[in-house]
Formats: structure tokens, sequence, C-alpha cells
């Protein structure tokens, strides 16, 4: 079981929406994992004709790599209705595009072939029973390619912030061992991490980068740190500042181990 904060949906879904039209200005983190994620499907593709779904597609980074290449019946799915609307504009045709939560798939189970999403799982309420519900959507055979941030994402915000005593309202994200432990007694599970690490101009512009792509939301009982104490934490990030992505790539097919 994968320990996690209280997410409110309700603002994750808000803060998305919100984000659609400038969300690609900032997204470099994502675009650099979904590259990574389209390289790992497309070296091992599903026949022509799969069932394919995309949980949390956004403004469709990772969809415009996939879908001209995997010929099948794709659904594109995103909790928020402007992102969803988003990714169609920019994909076209070729799959159907529709609002889902993907934590509540209204997919019956054992009926699609791949199932792919790019750092949208980590939105989960409950991260352990959202992977597993999305494992019994595959079929006999089934694979599900996902990226999420790991456990030492952001690690210079969050040691910048406990040098001076301030709390970070950023989630705890699992490590690997954690997330093939969840999956494990349901298929094969292979789970690697690799850090993206991004230059910004100082911590600010790091955090204006989560407010743009609507990532800037708090665990649900956080309390903000006091703005001096945030201050020196930004004054120790130094100018310019590196801060890691770390990627978890998740590669889990059904059947036994």
């Amino acid at each position: 079981m994968i320990a996690g904060a209280v997410i409110d949906k309700a603002r994750v879904t808000a803060s998305f929406a919100a984000a659609a039209d400038h969300y690609e200005n900032a997204a470099a983190a994502q675009d650099a994992a979904a590259a990574m994620l389209a390289e790992r499907v497309l070296s091992e593709p599903p026949p022509p004709g799969a069932r394919i779904l995309e949980i949390g597609c956004g403004t469709g980074l990772l969809t415009r790599r996939l879908l001209p290449r995997l010929k099948g019946a794709w659904q594109v799915t995103d909790i928020a209705p402007a992102m969803v609307a988003k990714a169609a504009e920019t994909v076209g045709e070729g799959a159907v595009f529709r609002v889902m939560d993907g934590e509540a798939p209204d997919i019956a189970p054992a009926s699609l072939d791949l199932i792919v999403s790019n750092l949208a799982v980590q939105w989960f309420a409950d991260l352990s029973a959202g992977l597993r519900g999305l494992a019994r959507c595959l079929a006999p055979d089934g694979r599900m390619v996902l990226t999420l941030p790991g456990r030492n994402s952001f690690v210079e915000w969050r040691h910048a912030l406990a040098a001076v005593g301030a709390p970070c309202g950023m989630p705890v994200q699992p490590n690997a061992a954690e997330v093939e432990q969840v999956l494990s007694g349901h298929g094969r599970a292979r789970v690697v991490a690799e850090p993206i690490v991004l230059r910004y101009a100082d911590g600010r512009a790091f955090l204006r980068g989560l407010k743009t792509i609507g990532a800037a939301i708090p665990v649900a009982d956080h309390r903000p740190a006091h703005a001096g104490a945030v201050r020196r934490a930004l004054a120790a990030m130094g100018s310019p500042c590196a801060v890691t992505h770390e990627i978890l790539t998740v590669d889990y097919r059904t059947g036994p181990g």
C-alpha cells in the first residue's frame, strides 16, 4: 500500500482546467517524460486494432507522439473538460476524446489492450487502489505503461524549506519499490526511476512553472509557511537553480510473473 496525503480532487480538476491554454508554456518536464514514455511503448507496440486508453491526456503531449503510430480504438481521457478539449484541438482525428476520472474508470474489466498515462496518476486520492483498478481493465496479455513523479522529485525545494523549518505542502510521492509492490500480485510490473534535472532562473521561476501547469496544489491539510521562511528558502535555492524531477516509468503486464 502506498501511503499518500489527502488530495482535493475538485481542486485538482479546477486547477488543470484553468491551465489548459498555457500549460505547454511551462511543461518541459512533462514533455520530456512523454518522450521517454512514448519510446518505451513504441519499442514493443500492440498489434493493429488494439484497444487503447489514455488517462490524464492534458493538452496531448503524449497523445501526439503515440496516436499517429498506434492504429487502434483509442479513448483519450482527462478529468478536466478544458484539457480534453485542448487535446482534441491539438491532436485532431483518430480517437474518442472524453472526460473521465482515471481513478474511477467507466471501462469494462479485461477490455483493453494498452493503457498509457503521463504524469497524471499521482493526483489519484488512493494511488494503490487506482493502479489496481486500471490493471483490472486490461485484457489477458494487456499492458499498462505510465509515468508518475518519484520520491526524489523537487528534493532541492524540500530541503530548502526544511532547512528554515518550513513545511512543504507538496504530496510525498512513492518510490519504485512501492509501486512495484502494489502491482506485484496482479501481474508483472517493472518500475524504473530516471531523473530529469531542469534549470530555472531562481526558485520563484520554478514555483511559477508549477502554477502555470496547474500543479501547484498542496495537500488538503497543508498550512502555508510564514512568508519570511519562504523567502529564506527561495534565497537558499540560488540563482539560477537546478531542480530534480524524478520520473518513475511503470511497465506492467497482465498474467503471471
